[in-house]
């Protein structure tokens, strides 16, 4: 009886055993429809790939970030650079005022008288600042010879006494 018994346990534990290793067998781990990812996969597929498309969008992006910034440094420097009115910002140029003609600058326009006479136009005080000699000149005083003067108020104007050339460097109309 205790043989039979033993045989009866033995049994029941080797069918127990085989219907775990079913069991596990039939959940598929490892299989095409269930893989396992190794760590050697992550480092050597999956990595390389994922680096790959990052690169490339982060290139793409960068190229479109330069040509719009790119785009607004253009359109930046044909606002600033090339005034419609006359003159640029950064570089002087000589120009002719006839008699009666005005020359009104921007503020921060630069202007010396080089040839002929002219007087300043301003509504109020100050009219121009002398630069070279840290003076001011009111409506109506006569500009000097080589003096340089500075538009520090919108309004200010040079208005020519007869053929006048004047360098200026600045925004600047004529009329």
């Amino acid at each position: 009886m205790k043989k039979a018994l033993t045989i009866t346990v033995a049994v029941i534990a080797a069918l127990t055993l085989i219907v775990g290793v079913t069991a596990l067998a039939a959940t598929n781990y490892g299989t095409a429809d269930d893989p396992l990812v190794t760590l050697s996969y992550l480092n050597d597929v999956l990595r390389p790939e994922l680096d790959a498309k990052f690169d490339s969008m982060l290139d793409e992006k960068s190229d479109e970030l330069k040509d719009e910034l790119d785009a607004a440094v253009k359109e930046l420097e044909e606002k600033y650079a090339n005034s419609s009115a006359g003159g640029t910002m950064s570089t002087y140029s000589v120009v002719t005022i006839e008699n009666g003609q005005k020359l009104t600058g921007a503020v921060g326009t630069e202007i010396m008288l080089r040839v002929g006479s002219a007087k300043v136009s301003a509504p109020a005080s100050p009219g121009l600042i002398d630069t070279t000699t840290g003076g001011i000149l009111e409506n109506g005083e006569q500009l000097v010879k080589n003096h340089l003067y500075m538009v520090t108020i919108d309004g200010r104007s040079v208005v020519s006494t007869g053929h006048t050339l004047v360098i200026v460097r600045g925004k600047y109309t004529i009329s």
